[in-house]
């Protein structure tokens, strides 16, 4: 529920009055508004600004460059601010609609459009979060060396440091980040959603996908791809759509395991040993 407090800055904040609040689904770290005001219709979310300092504000920088250069449908960053101890992310309403084959068509369309933006490196100006972790994008010249230390040997170091695994498991990850060279192939840096499962997309009133609350950087594509294979949610015209579009290299399924080890790491540290033995299936062959 919005609280009084709350409802009061948002109004100062935007010169709005807001005639009605309804809680929408915001995950484990954020709360999530549909507020309706005397002139529109706004989502609004809020989290606390000194557990995840900077969050909506890189959030709000990612939508406004995603929207500048992709094809892909995201909801527009109107405004962020914050009080003494929350932050807050102001966009676009846009309501959701039914899952369609046509929607599912223009979803693999819209990805395969702005995984076609490129760049020099792999990284991206800043570091951001991949749901509550810090996301460290330092930029490197070449996938391999960014995969290794940007994202699985920096969340591993975390999941060793709080007792999550141990000293066996770490040099059996260490092993495959020594041979990650030779797992991908070599592509250009594909402008990344960075967090794409199921629950990061809808298909709207029009039949258009929206994705939203993206992890962006420029990274190898098949590890979105990966991603949409973690939870379901993806239909098979979206894979085809895609492959039409913009085809993945032969074999892309069988590396699948490896472009999902980073967000397995990642729901390791966040949610504990449940999710230990997917990670352990893919290092221990190394």
């Amino acid at each position: 529920m919005l609280q009084d407090a709350q409802r009061t800055f948002i109004e100062n904040q935007i010169n709005q009055k807001i005639i009605n609040a309804t809680s929408l689904s915001g995950g484990d770290i954020n709360d999530v508004f549909k507020v309706e005001t005397d002139e529109e219709t706004l989502v609004i979310k809020i989290n606390d600004l000194k557990r995840f300092p900077e969050m909506l504000e890189k959030e709000f920088r990612a939508l406004d460059f995603l929207k500048s250069v992709s094809k892909a449908i995201y909801p527009s960053p109107i405004a962020h601010f914050s009080d003494d101890e929350s932050q807050y992310l102001v966009m676009e309403y846009i309501a959701e609609g039914s899952n369609s084959s046509n929607g599912q068509k223009l979803l693999g369309q819209h990805l395969a459009d702005q995984h076609r933006c490129s760049n020099k490196s792999f990284g991206w100006e800043e570091n951001n979060y991949i749901g509550s972790l810090p996301q460290i994008n330092t930029n490197k010249s070449n996938w391999y060396d960014f995969y290794a230390e940007n994202r699985i040997l920096y969340q591993i170091k975390i999941a060793f440091d709080s007792g999550i695994i141990n000293k066996e498991v770490l040099n059996k990850v260490e092993r495959f980040c020594a041979k990650i060279e030779g797992l991908f192939p070599k592509e250009s840096p594909a402008l990344l959603h960075g967090d794409l499962w199921g629950g990061n997309y809808f298909i709207d009133q029009n039949d258009q996908p929206l994705f939203y609350d993206p992890a962006v950087y420029y990274g190898h594509r098949e590890i979105d791809i990966a991603m949409t294979r973690l939870f379901g949610g993806f239909s098979t015209e979206f894979y085809e759509s895609y492959n039409e579009s913009f085809p993945l290299e032969k074999g892309w399924e069988n590396r699948i395991q490896y472009g999902q080890l980073y967000p397995n790491l990642v729901h390791l540290n966040l949610f504990g040993v449940g999710y230990l033995s997917s990670v352990v299936d893919v290092v221990g062959r190394f």
